[in-house]
């Protein structure tokens, strides 16, 4: 090796060996034994800072670049310096949003993960900036462990992700915190916006405060190597009790339908159309059957039980109902359909029906009677009802399900007629 690369590799194992503040390393410079002259690397840096290209606070700069560049320019460190370039993650550690994203860190979801919903967030908000930041940590873990277990994963941004994306050990999977993570996403976007405007007015002291009250978020593997459907499910059930949907889609994480020989689009339909619809409605309107509306018991018992599985799965009159579904959505809006009465009233009118006709064939008659104009022109009706009470307010006289069910018989007597 000549002397030159000798020269060469020692400023890099120096400039490796140096500790970072603010995620800036400073420039360093060799002198003729090999070592590093401070003066010639103060100047370098020097230089290197006056003609390296400035990237201007215009709308062009991302909210965390800008974020960052004025945490910087305050001095102000907010948690934590950027990881060096083959430093990954490590478990029983704890990580900022800001060091990770600075680190080259990007944050990715479970395919199927529960839907953020926007009440729960705005709650979560107020609670982040009350105690100035995240109280427990968002769990995640690497892409390349979660599709190594088989399972889905989209970036926040929407791309799927798979074995062949660049840089899967840099792609951090929220595991469990999606509403804290999303909630501290938001927060920053409305802080970035503050800082602006406190800058345009030259308000100094306002952009101070609003640096050191940005709210912290932070990040950790889990601690127990268990598989990541069995911690999603246990952590969830410990701190946020789960609905049965919710076990649902812990049951869909942790199971290859394919291997199971089961088909899964009825269940991946109701854990999506929860998300609006409400768990015994949706299943009332996937089953057509007043008989399979699942408990978390069973979902759960389902995930290690192949025939309660196949039970559970079971598509006999998905397609029928989902049909049914659709159109009472369109002419009703989904305030009504999330009613369990309403798809109660279309269990109890098949059944009737079918004495006379095939099911098929009263499904799609049900399908063209929401469609009808009769029914979209009482949607309005359908929503203003509420429960009649006596004089005094105590005893319920007539509920509105009660109203909804009638006037669902009336304009299908009418429907019935004028066919």
């Amino acid at each position: 090796m000549n002397q030159e690369n000798k020269m060469a590799e020692t400023t890099q194992m120096n400039v490796d060996a140096q500790p970072q503040e603010q995620g800036v390393v400073m420039a360093q410079t060799p002198n003729a034994e090999g070592g590093v002259d401070q003066q010639a690397s103060t100047e370098a840096s020097s230089v290197q800072q006056e003609n390296a290209p400035q990237k201007e606070e215009t709308e062009t700069m991302s909210d965390i670049e800008y974020l960052t560049n004025k945490f910087q320019e305050y001095n102000i460190n907010p948690d934590g310096v950027p990881l060096s370039e083959n430093e990954g993650i490590k478990r029983f550690w704890i990580y900022g949003y800001l060091q990770l994203i600075n680190s080259g860190y990007n944050f990715g979801l479970l395919a199927i993960n529960r839907h953020v919903k926007s009440a729960p967030l705005a709650k979560k908000k107020k609670s982040i900036k009350k105690a100035h930041g995240v109280i427990v940590p968002i769990l995640v873990q690497t892409a390349k462990k979660c599709l190594d277990e088989g399972l889905g994963i989209r970036l926040v941004s929407g791309e799927e992700v798979t074995e062949n994306t660049p840089n899967l050990d840099h792609i951090l999977v929220i595991i469990d915190g999606q509403h804290r993570h999303q909630s501290m996403e938001e927060i920053l976007h409305e802080t970035v916006k503050d800082i602006k405007k406190a800058v345009e007015k030259g308000e100094e002291e306002d952009v101070k405060e609003l640096l050191n009250g940005f709210p912290h978020s932070y990040y950790t593997l889990p601690l127990s190597d268990q598989p990541i459907h069995t911690i999603l499910r246990e952590c969830n059930d410990a701190t946020k009790p789960w609905g049965g949907t919710d076990f649902l889609v812990s049951v869909l994480l942790g199971i290859d339908p394919v291997k199971k020989g089961v088909d899964f689009k009825m269940l991946n339909w109701v854990a999506s159309t929860t998300t609006d619809c409400g768990d015994t409605a949706t299943w009332l309107w996937a089953t057509l059957d007043k008989s399979r509306i699942y408990s978390k018991a069973y979902i759960t018992k389902a995930a290690e039980d192949d025939k309660k599985l196949k039970e559970l799965a079971a598509t006999t009159d998905f397609e029928n109902g989902k049909a049914i579904y659709n159109a009472a959505k369109a002419s009703l809006s989904i305030d009504v359909v999330k009613l369990k009465c309403v798809p109660g009233w279309v269990i109890d009118l098949i059944k009737k029906e079918t004495e006379n006709q095939g099911k098929k064939q009263v499904c799609e008659n049900i399908v063209k009677f929401f469609e009808s104009k009769d029914v979209m022109d009482a949607k309005d009706m359908f929503r203003a009802f509420k429960s009649d009470t006596d004089k005094d307010k105590v005893a319920v006289k007539r509920t509105k399900d009660q109203k909804i069910e009638d006037k669902l018989t009336e304009l299908w007597e009418q429907y019935k007629n004028g066919k």
